[in-house]
């Protein structure tokens, strides 16, 4: 009987043959776009929760999702490399989430979800450092381009008052701190993967991450009304979990045939999609500046994926 890593080969290689870069895009892409979606249904759910309370269930129903692949693919011998990696991964995931959710809330989506967009600058910095991995050329020149475009793209509103102001650069800021940490996971997650596997790891990823905060939950009970918006959300709850479960599944895939550096720029491609979710779920305004930013940005994405 043909197992489910088998029939996955065969449809890669029927749809790319035996070209793992163009099977890496297509994953990283793929993967962009989920958490692109995820990031629309997420936003709309921090306005009205506390991300430590509400990422749980996203968590949990995504390893839900995953979870067939525990018991159909067999578990491999995971070393203390593996454990070092994921753990840290994990742990810095559902921190860097909780940061995320609390940027949604207090920004507009059109200006938070690009900053995403810095991940791979980072990246190749925490590839090199953890992987021992180097971009060639054209991939700084494409890091360069992003840097640039998330400045075009950055809207300058000097008639905000104070407290908006504040209020934005905070968002801003934990947005930027999620992008780093997520550069940092790229890395580790490669780790465990090619000290593990894909499959399994990908089930495995957002399980493990719902553990630091149940285990924060556990020592700071939520209140009641904590509890009312996971019952009035539950739809949006899983559906947020379905695309951080897709996310998860093709970058567990797509980071074994990708450098990190290389994955985490062509998953950015994604900022497109919540582009166009901004404007349709939350009525946000695509200016000139934020399409000519993002187009200087997407073009710098290109540059690295191609090299």
């Amino acid at each position: 009987m043909i197992s489910v890593t088998d029939y996955y080969e065969i449809l890669r290689k029927s749809a790319f043959g035996y070209d793992r870069g163009m099977h890496g895009i297509f994953l990283a892409l793929s993967a962009g776009i989920a958490q692109s979606l995820q990031g629309v249904v997420s936003k709309k759910l921090a306005a009205d929760a506390k991300p430590r309370i509400i990422l749980i269930p996203v968590f949990l129903a995504a390893g839900i999702f995953l979870s067939p692949f525990l018991f159909v693919h067999d578990i491999p011998a995971l070393d203390s490399t593996f454990w070092i990696a994921a753990v840290i991964s994990t742990s810095l995931n559902a921190a860097g989430a909780v940061a995320f959710w609390h940027a949604l809330a207090r920004g507009e989506f059109l200006r938070i979800f690009p900053l995403l967009s810095l991940t791979p600058i980072f990246s190749v910095l925490t590839g090199w450092l953890v992987l021992g991995e180097t971009p060639a050329l054209q991939g700084f020149i494409g890091i360069a381009l992003i840097v640039a475009g998330l400045i075009v793209l950055e809207k300058r509103e000097s008639t905000a008052s104070l407290a908006d102001k504040k209020r934005r650069w905070t968002a801003l800021l934990l947005g930027a701190l999620y992008a780093l940490i997520l550069s940092i996971n790229v890395a580790l997650d490669r780790l465990a993967i090619l000290h593990s596997d894909p499959y399994f790891y990908a089930a495995f990823f957002p399980l493990a991450t719902a553990v630091p905060l149940l285990l924060l939950a556990a020592e700071f009970p939520p209140r009641k009304e904590d509890i009312i918006p996971l019952r009035r959300h539950a739809g949006l709850i899983l559906l947020a979990g379905f695309f951080f479960a897709a996310s998860a599944f093709f970058g567990a895939l797509g980071l074994g045939y990708l450098l990190a550096s290389y994955f985490s720029a062509t998953k950015r491609l994604g900022i497109l999609v919540a582009l166009v979710g901004g404007v349709l779920f939350f009525k946000e305004k695509i200016t000139v500046r934020i399409v000519v930013g993002a187009a200087i940005a997407v073009l710098g994405v290109l540059l690295i994926a191609l090299a």
